[in-house]
């Protein structure tokens, strides 16, 4: 029987995650904001969020993480005039959310290496699914053999037990 674990996620606690990391997004905040969020609200921690995020979720919301990111650039070009006014934390903010991308992206390249190295895997466990299909269909053809050999001794012999039955049944 197989246990779950008290502590994991449910998919409304995915829905929430998702809603607000991409709330973030488009809002020009970081993920790791996100996270410390989303873990308040949840009672858990941020680098649970964070890894939730990263192993699962973030998978299911391409889509809508790439629409974040466009609504959220359209916003930053429209405020030219407020960019040229950058703050010291308006500047760490944006290294943040640079941060982010290259999460993103490292995310991106590690997913591709492991989808590489999978591809790789099930090629190789497919070679062993055809060396083992081979060496049935030879266990299979020797059993048939071995069947119809035994149909055809079988069949000699009943035949020979009527011809000694039709014997003993006219004397």
């Amino acid at each position: 029987m197989l246990k779950t674990r008290q502590d994991s996620w449910t998919k409304e606690e995915d829905t929430l995650l998702a809603e607000i990391v991409l709330k973030h997004i488009r809002e020009g905040g970081t993920q790791l904001q996100a996270f410390e969020e989303v873990g308040k609200q949840l009672e858990r921690t941020s680098a649970a969020c964070g890894f939730r995020w990263n192993a699962n979720v973030r998978k299911l919301y391409r889509t809508e993480i790439d629409h974040a990111k466009k609504l959220r650039k359209m916003d930053s070009s429209s405020d030219v005039s407020h960019q040229n006014n950058h703050s010291r934390s308006n500047q760490n903010g944006k290294t943040l959310v640079e941060f982010d991308s290259l999460i993103d992206h490292l995310w991106a390249l590690y997913e591709s290496k492991n989808t590489k190295d999978n591809s790789e895997q099930d090629l190789h466990s497919i070679e062993e699914l055809r060396d083992q299909i081979n060496v049935l269909k030879d266990k299979n053809a020797k059993i048939l053999e071995k069947k119809n050999k035994l149909e055809k001794e079988y069949n000699a012999l009943k035949e020979i037990l009527e011809s000694a039955h039709q014997i003993l049944k006219f004397k």
